[in-house]
């Protein structure tokens, strides 16, 4: 592939990936150690401010220590376009994207490492709580991008910010390099609701927004509101929202009794709208509730409150077996293995393993 270089008036090195029949459309921004930034190179057209791609073919380089490498056709792109196209892959072929959030370096790591061991795509969701405690959004955008450097991660990576409630806090992401934002206006008007995502869509053209209808419930079984099907239709139309997370009977953290999943109401909305869906409250439901809830439009799956039990027990066990220990770098080491199986396990019963 011939290459052309040229200087920026700044200080850093802009390198074009040119083949023909393609051009470079805009800048992937992703600073290196060396520099360089990588082009995303695709076939476009351009229609008002929307990018649409006729073939859905892009490529997608990135740097590593030894040069430009190759990733992947099936999941590269640039902004709402690639990212979106990531879902709808798993949509179209009935699994999920996992979403797994995360709280610290550590923990992101394991994520990572083991959704690489897996070839899956994977979600990092970051809580505004969260992003407070680790310094900022910035300093969440920083701690990805150094991993999945130094760690020569080559899976698809979204960064996103999980159950905002402000647009002060979705600009402030945005801002700080993440690729994606979730908008919680569900405990408000659907009017409200409607005018805060379709602000952010219409605003924010490389960066998915998903929001929420209806309530997801808490606290075992508490607060379920099923969503509306006339309203899931109203929002999709009127704001052209990337994801919608509608409330189907899950709840954030874990179950109490039996799930009371509506399943008919999942498979009505994806026969409405035709948009893939996401699982809010995916901690502790069994493997036949996941793969049916895929098959009705769930095409990315939030987990948590797992990963924190996962967490917790592994470090209380350590404590407790090395009562003297005080060093913390091998405290947290002595979560890798439990957090990574159960990155693994849901990976397998989400079908995103082998993917990439």
């Amino acid at each position: 592939m011939p290459m052309v270089r040229r200087r920026l008036e700044q200080k850093f090195i802009l390198k074009e990936l040119l083949t023909q029949g393609f051009v470079p459309i805009s800048q992937f921004k992703m600073k290196t150690k060396t520099g360089w930034y990588a082009y995303i190179i695709t076939n476009q057209k351009v229609c008002g401010e929307h990018y649409i791609y006729p073939e859905h073919f892009a490529h997608d380089y990135r740097a590593n220590k030894k040069g430009y490498r190759y990733i992947s056709e099936a999941f590269s792109g640039i902004g709402q376009e690639g990212y979106t196209r990531i879902y709808y892959t798993a949509y179209k072929n009935g699994y999920a994207i996992p979403q797994f959030n995360t709280i610290n370096a550590e923990y992101t790591r394991y994520i990572l490492e083991e959704c690489e061991k897996e070839k899956s795509p994977v979600i990092l969701g970051v809580s505004e709580k969260v992003a407070k405690h680790l310094g900022g959004f910035k300093v969440a955008k920083n701690i990805v991008d150094g991993l999945i450097e130094d760690l020569n991660i080559t899976i698809p990576v979204i960064l996103h910010l999980d159950h905002a409630k402000s647009k002060e806090a979705c600009e402030k992401a945005i801002k700080a390099g993440f690729d994606s934002i979730m908008i919680d206006y569900s405990s408000y008007t659907l009017e409200e609701n409607i005018k805060i995502t379709k602000s952010l869509v219409e605003e924010n053209p490389n960066t998915i927004i998903e929001c929420e209808v209806g309530t997801i419930g808490k606290n075992g079984n508490e607060g379920i509101i099923y969503s509306n099907l006339e309203d899931i239709e109203k929002i999709k139309r009127e704001t052209n929202a990337h994801l919608i997370a509608p409330s189907f009977g899950t709840v954030h953290g874990i179950y109490k009794g039996e799930p009371r999943l509506n399943f008919n109401l999942l498979k009505e909305i994806k026969n409405k709208i035709d948009t893939p869906l996401v699982m809010h409250g995916g901690s502790g439901l069994s493997d036949e509730n996941f793969k049916e809830s895929i098959s009705n439009g769930i095409a990315k799956i939030n987990i948590n409150t797992e990963l924190k039990q996962a967490w917790t027990k592994s470090i209380r066990e350590f404590l407790k077996n090395n009562p003297t220990e005080t060093d913390p770098v091998y405290i947290t080491e002595s979560v890798s293995e439990e957090l990574k199986k159960v990155v693994s396990k849901l990976i397998k019963i989400f079908g995103s393993n082998n993917r990439i």
